[in-house]
């Protein structure tokens, strides 16, 4: 009897566990599984019809990366969450759409469509995911930017955008709240002296 007390207790905790883990951000410094941890977080929080905003700020926090110019000065300042909040909603039910469980990321120097590789920046080739529909693996649905945790004083890559523009003759990503060409603030900068504070 003690025995089976003793297992039921031990599930309840690893359920516990595991339920926190997803919110969290993945336990490598690899983008793709960022990526893993974020998506298995984003679906967690919308399987409820009334998503809780608290767990949304959370995933937010752990995953995302969003700033905008504030002065000439360049002080950076987040946005306002309901603007991310509706970026992640968007971007749930496009998942949902897709199906969660079929959904993966890959390095954009790996994908054999070169068509948009060729134009971007050298920030933005090391730095970007494609993602792609299992069922159509050499179809890019989706392009996402991960500013490296150095560069942002935090232990993870963090998502900067999944918005990708084209502007004469220019390719840049557009963050959540509609900046434009952000990621050229990292361009050329490969150890930064004074990385933007989260």
């Amino acid at each position: 009897m003690a025995n089976r007390i003793l297992i039921i207790f031990t599930l309840l905790i690893c359920s516990v566990c595991v339920s926190y883990a997803q919110l969290k951000p993945g336990n490598d410094k690899d983008p793709v599984m960022v990526f893993e941890a974020f998506k298995n977080a984003l679906q967690k929080v919308y399987s409820s019809s009334d998503p809780d905003t608290s767990a949304l700020n959370q995933v937010a926090g752990n995953f995302l990366f969003y700033f905008s110019l504030d002065s000439i000065h360049n002080k950076f300042r987040g946005n306002p969450m309901s603007l991310v909040h509706a970026e992640l909603f968007n971007l749930s039910q496009f998942f949902a759409y897709h199906q969660y469980q079929d959904i993966v990321a890959t390095p954009l120097a790996l994908m054999k469509d070169k068509s948009v590789y060729p134009r971007m920046s050298d920030f933005q080739k090391q730095n970007a995911l494609a993602i792609t529909d299992k069922k159509k693996p050499d179809e890019v649905i989706l392009f996402m930017l991960l500013i490296p945790g150095e560069y942002i004083k935090s232990e993870k890559p963090r998502i900067l955008s999944w918005k990708l523009g084209f502007s004469y003759g220019i390719i840049f990503f557009e963050d959540l709240v509609g900046n434009q060409g952000m990621e050229a603030f990292f361009e050329g900068v490969k150890s930064p002296k004074h990385p933007v504070k989260l």
